[in-house]
Order: structure tokens, then C-alpha cells, then sequence
């Protein structure tokens, strides 16, 4: 494994040169994207809050929301699927509850649990889209020279060869997926998805773990660069060093992280998520480990992985309404008036 695992203020020494404590204001698509840091550009990807209405699932999201709010403050929140765990109206009731109380824009993609058995898939898809307010399931998010490309698990009905709760992907999402990756490899791309690509992180051997089409995914990846893949789905856990060191697996150019779990279903038995820093001027990326319960985070597992190119967080010129597709995906067209939900 090539990531090394560095103190905190020993990163932060080496960023004291990149220019920092200023303040950039950008917009993007019309979401407005702020920098205001002398450490960097804080952002958590947490997944698997599973909320069913249970007391465990809403007391892990409860200590998730308060940590966010009260301590970590990041400016932007990525949430990799399973947010639920039978998909019901009313576990999306409860969800939005709790994300309408975070103080950050919030990003989410489906997982294998975002599928209530009772709908086809496509009733399930509709589900996410219209109780979460997206224009669709997969889309990119642009933040600088910062490409955030989320992927959707499609499918849980009909799964080839017998899978029963892989990550599969559609033809059209993945021609997406390879498009975008195409026309952005002047960027840096960081991929977020819920089930792991094969052969990657924790568990990623097993077909049930890992995000399908694989051939056409490993195509795509011997292809074309994706500098950090983030996923989720094995509700792995933060519990000692050599168990984390799994969790971090280098590919070629792609860094690939396992997230592991809001909820503690599944003997995760902490609240966990990862807290990423992205710093103006560096290709050095600060991946912490964060417990929510103890608000708190292991110094020893922080991990620090390089980007392809030096971060920029400054604005780029996109006009979406006529790249819409061609050149962007999907974005979401009511995120700027979703905003007023923070």
C-alpha cells in the first residue's frame, strides 16, 4: 500500500506555504461553493445510516447530525447510499428529517437497501429522485478543478447470475460514467458509490460486494484515470490499524477507500464516516477517520493520498444549461433552490 499515514500537524506544517486564509467565493452551476479555512475544504462522505424507524438507526443518525453540526462543520456532505433500509415513504420521511437539520448541502446516491422490494426498479429510482429532490439518480458535482462523480445502484430486481445485493449499473449510466470521465481528465475525478469495484477495498472479491458491470468497469478504469473512488456497503469499521490499512487499496493511479457505516447494523458497532481536506495549491489530500459517538478522531489512521493536479477551488466557466448532458451529466437543476433546506 502507497498511502502514508501521517500525523495531523505534520500535514498541516507542509500546507503552510500553499497561500491559505483567504476567501473564495465560486459558483458552479448555480450552487454556490465557499472557502473560508486556513486548514482546507472540509467535506465528510459517511454512507449506511440504514434509518428503518428503529431506535438504533436514528440514534446513530442523531449522533451523526450532531457531530456535524456542533464540532466538524464541513461545508459539504456526501452520503453513499443505503440511507434507508426498507425504503419506505415513511423511512424517507424520517431521513430528510434529519438531513433538512444538517447545516451543509447534502449529496446522495442510491444503495442496494434504497430499493423497497415491493417496487420495480424503476418505481424505486422515482422514489429517490422525487423524495430527495434530484433530476436524477447518477450525476456529477464540480467544486473547482474537483470532479465528484456519483454512481447509482440501478438494480436489485433481476440482478444477473443470481446476485442478490450487488451494485449494477444500467448501459446508459455506465456510457455516462465513461463520458464524463473522458471529457474531465483535466480534472481531478473522485468517484463515490456504494457498492466497491472489484478486487478493490474490504470484501470487494465477493460478486454480492462489488458494483456490476465489472468488465466494463475495469475497462473504464484501465482507460481512463479516477484519482480516489469512495465506497461503502461492507459496514468495515475503524476498530485498529492493520484492519484499516484494508480499507485503503492503490490501483494503479486510483486510490480506493472503503467509508464504512453511520449505522452500527451489521457488528459495526461504532458511528463512523471519513472527513476529507482538500487545500488550495496542494495535490495532498488529508483523509481522516472520524467515530461520532465519541466525536472524535484516531490520529494514527489519518492518511494522507495524492490528486493528479494541485487543488483549485476557484470558479470554471461551465455553462450547464447547454453541457448539460454532453459534457456534465446530471446535475441537479433544484440545487440552488435546495439550498434553502440548510
Amino acid at each position: 500500500m502507497s498511502n502514508r499515514y501521517i500525523p495531523r500537524r505534520e500535514f498541516l506544517s507542509k500546507l503552510a506555504t500553499a497561500g491559505l486564509g483567504f476567501l473564495i467565493s465560486s459558483t458552479i452551476g448555480n450552487i454556490q461553493s465557499g472557502w473560508s479555512s486556513s486548514e482546507g475544504y472540509d467535506i465528510v462522505i459517511g454512507s449506511d445510516s440504514h434509518i428503518d424507524l428503529g431506535q438504533e438507526s436514528t440514534a446513530s443518525m442523531e449522533s451523526f447530525v450532531t457531530d456535524m453540526n456542533q464540532n466538524l462543520r464541513p461545508k459539504e456532505i456526501f452520503c453513499l447510499g443505503d440511507l434507508l433500509h426498507n425504503a419506505t415513504v415513511e423511512e424517507y420521511k424520517t431521513y430528510r428529517e434529519f438531513r433538512d437539520r444538517l447545516n451543509a448541502p447534502v449529496w446522495e446516491c442510491p444503495g442496494n437497501h434504497d430499493h423497497d422490494p415491493k417496487l420495480s426498479n424503476e418505481e424505486n429510482l422515482v422514489r429517490f429522485r422525487e423524495l430527495l429532490d434530484y433530476d436524477n439518480h447518477f450525476y456529477s458535482h464540480l467544486l473547482g478543478n474537483n470532479l465528484f462523480i456519483l454512481l447509482a445502484d440501478e438494480r436489485q430486481k433481476n440482478l444477473p447470475g443470481g446476485l442478490s445485493y450487488a451494485g449494477y449499473m444500467e448501459p446508459e449510466q455506465v456510457a455516462w460514467f465513461e463520458d464524463t470521465l473522458k471529457m474531465n481528465q483535466d480534472k481531478n475525478i473522485i468517484v463515490l458509490s456504494h457498492q466497491s469495484a472489484k478486487g478493490t477495498t474490504v470484501m470487494s472479491e465477493q460478486s454480492n460486494m462489488q458494483m456490476h458491470p465489472t468488465n466494463e468497469l475495469e475497462r473504464i478504469l484501465n482507460t481512463y484515470r479516477v484519482d480516489l473512488w469512495f465506497s461503502a456497503h461492507a459496514h468495515s469499521g475503524f476498530d485498529h490499524k492493520s484492519a484499516h490499512a484494508d480499507m485503503f487499496v492503490k490501483k494503479g493511479p486510483t486510490t480506493f477507500v472503503q467509508v464504512a457505516s453511520i449505522s452500527k447494523r451489521y457488528n459495526t458497532n461504532r458511528t463512523q464516516s471519513r472527513f476529507i481536506s482538500l487545500v488550495e495549491g496542494t495535490k495532498e489530500v488529508l483523509i481522516r477517520s472520524r467515530d461520532h459517538d465519541v466525536q472524535t478522531f484516531d490520529e494514527s489512521l489519518d492518511a494522507v493520498v495524492s490528486l493528479n493536479y494541485p487543488v483549485s477551488l476557484t470558479a470554471t466557466a461551465v455553462d450547464l444549461s447547454e453541457q448539460l448532458v454532453t459534457t456534465w451529466g446530471w446535475m441537479k437543476e433544484s440545487a440552488a433552490n435546495r439550498l434553502q433546506y440548510w
